[in-house]
């Protein structure tokens, strides 16, 4: 479990949390998230840590490790919907075909990219991002209408 420190709370932009246990640096990837705060994770305790902290926007899980995958998989399908809607979460893995939607709603992720395919993420992720906004878009107008309301 990460130690709690005052300075987290401090933290003014939504988080991007990183899991990368894969060969491939994962430096090459950081401007895709530029309008966030990247914190590398070690497990999915840190994952439930930050989501008490601030406003955990994207978690990136890139690993071969089917356990591993398994396990923050329970996690994320534990969360309450309307917190999981407000999360966009990436998976690269082995073993997978690069945004198949079956393949997608198996794993309960918004993209799914085979690590193979890792030349193509900036693309793939602001496409997949894009697509994630407008098909979001209507629920979170009428929430924040009903919100008003209460």
């Amino acid at each position: 479990m990460r130690e709690s420190s005052f300075t987290d709370y401090l933290i003014e932009k939504p988080l991007t949390l990183v899991y990368w246990n894969v060969s491939q640096p994962f430096e090459g990837f950081t401007q895709s998230f530029e309008d966030t705060e990247i914190k590398k994770i070690s497990s999915v305790e840190e994952v439930d840590y930050w989501l008490k902290v601030g406003e955990v926007r994207n978690i990136l899980i890139a690993t071969s490790d089917k356990d591993k995958i398994k396990e923050f998989r329970v996690f994320w399908d534990k969360l309450f919907p309307e917190k999981r809607r407000e999360i966009f979460v990436i998976l690269i893995t082995d073993g997978v075909h690069t945004i198949d939607p079956v393949e997608t709603f198996v794993y309960s992720v918004n993209l799914l990219i085979n690590i193979n395919d890792l030349e193509y993420f900036s693309q793939l992720y602001r496409k997949s991002q894009k697509y994630w906004e407008q098909f979001y878009k209507n629920y979170k107008r009428v929430l924040a209408k009903v919100m008003e309301e209460i």
